[in-house]
């Protein structure tokens, strides 16, 4: 049952992260996107790719499953977000997913934390 949420869970990120891939192709004039209602400058474009492969990255090592996926998650899960700022009439409904992986990384990081405080090296 766990593998099984974890795998769903981490195809709803990829699939998330290659929506990510609309603002990069009409940033960089890939593609003309009519359904992005809002200007995306080049370098808006190039921020949205590089969003892609961080979000597609945390949701493979998720699926796959990886114990560190988390490393790579909270940074896509921030970077993802802030993307979706920027567009927000556009891409807010990416808001709930990012929500929902974030509320996931919550006990790997807890559980990493206290390994960290666990092996430090008490001082006498």
């Amino acid at each position: 049952m766990r593998a099984t949420m974890r795998g769903s869970l981490g195809a709803v990120v990829v699939l998330h992260g290659l929506l990510h891939l609309l603002g990069a192709a009409k940033g960089l004039g890939w593609a003309k996107v009519s359904q992005l209602s809002e200007p995306v400058s080049a370098a808006m474009g190039a921020a949205w790719l590089v969003g892609a492969l961080l979000v597609v990255g945390a949701g493979v090592l998720l699926a796959v499953p990886s114990r560190w996926w988390w490393v790579l998650g909270g940074s896509a899960a921030v970077v993802s977000q802030a993307l979706i700022s920027t567009s927000w009439s556009d891409a807010r409904a990416g808001t709930a997913i990012g929500v929902a992986w974030t509320l996931s990384l919550r006990p790997p990081a807890v559980a990493a934390q206290m390994l960290l405080t666990c092996s430090s090296p008490r001082t006498p």
